[in-house]
């Protein structure tokens, strides 16, 4: 829900490239430390 929320406020402000794209590295960050955490 938090993700979709930041979204919906990015695509309204101007620099919505700039939002999506650090929100896709913070997804990616996210990912591969949950992926490390569950397969360790």
């Amino acid at each position: 829900m938090i993700i979709h929320t930041y979204i919906a406020l990015s695509v309204q402000n101007d620099g919505e490239v700039q939002g999506l794209l650090l929100l896709f590295k913070w997804q990616r960050c996210v990912t591969l430390k949950l992926i490390r955490i569950l397969w360790t």
